[in-house]
Formats: C-alpha cells, structure tokens, sequence
C-alpha cells in the first residue's frame, strides 16, 4: 500500500473483533499505526458502480465529511463520490 501510495482504505476489511489478550488486526497495525492511513470499514459501494458503469467513467473525486470528536478511535462519516 505504501509503495502504491495509496491514502485510504475503504472496503469491508472483515477484521473479527480482536479478543482481550488476541493481537490487533493485521490491517489496523499496517495501515493505521505504520502508515498513518484512515480506514473506513463496512462500505457499500453497490450505487457507485452502478453509477460509475452508467456514466462509463471510473474516476471521480472523494470527499469525506466527519465530526470532530476529540479523543475519538472511530467516527460516523459521509463519503461523496463528485463526477
């Protein structure tokens, strides 16, 4: 991920939620810890297709909006996808 500089990870990562002695998923301590980059899991991305695939264009510009919430280890946001 790092080598393709890739910034963010959305997708639906199947971590299990880790055990009280159990590691931390892989992708939590690589991207996260290692490389600093946002995750945003349980995404369904079904619409963007389907509009991506109607309009016979793949490229688009992200924007996410979130809540600052101070002390915060994950927030509600709202990913738009501009064509």
């Amino acid at each position: 991920m790092a080598e393709r500089e890739v910034r963010l990870y959305a997708g639906d990562i199947g971590d299990k939620f880790p055990e009280p002695s159990a590691a931390a998923p892989v992708l939590h301590n690589t991207a996260l810890a290692q490389l600093g980059m946002p995750l945003i899991d349980c995404v369904n991305v079904t619409e963007l297709a389907q509009v991506c695939a109607e309009i016979e264009r793949c490229s688009f510009l992200f924007a996410l909006g979130t809540i600052p919430v101070r002390g915060a280890t994950g927030l509600p946001v709202n990913p738009l996808a501009i064509f």
